[in-house]
């Protein structure tokens, strides 16, 4: 169960970093273009983070 803890963890750490990283570069972009597909990672990455919540949320109270 351990492995499966650390890896959900893992997941929870890559989604914020990249979450964090694109609003980054979207604060020092210019091209329009390029904002329109850092917002749907953003979006992406924000919606696994609720996922990834959701799910340890369930198996928080299965235990």
């Amino acid at each position: 169960m351990k492995k499966v803890e650390g890896l959900a963890m893992l997941k929870v750490k890559w989604h914020s970093f990249r979450v964090s990283y694109h609003y980054a570069l979207l604060e020092c972009c210019l091209d329009c273009k390029l904002k329109q597909r850092l917002h749907a990672s953003i979006s992406y990455h924000e919606k696994k983070l609720a996922e990834l919540r959701d799910q340890s949320r369930v198996l928080s109270e299965m235990n």
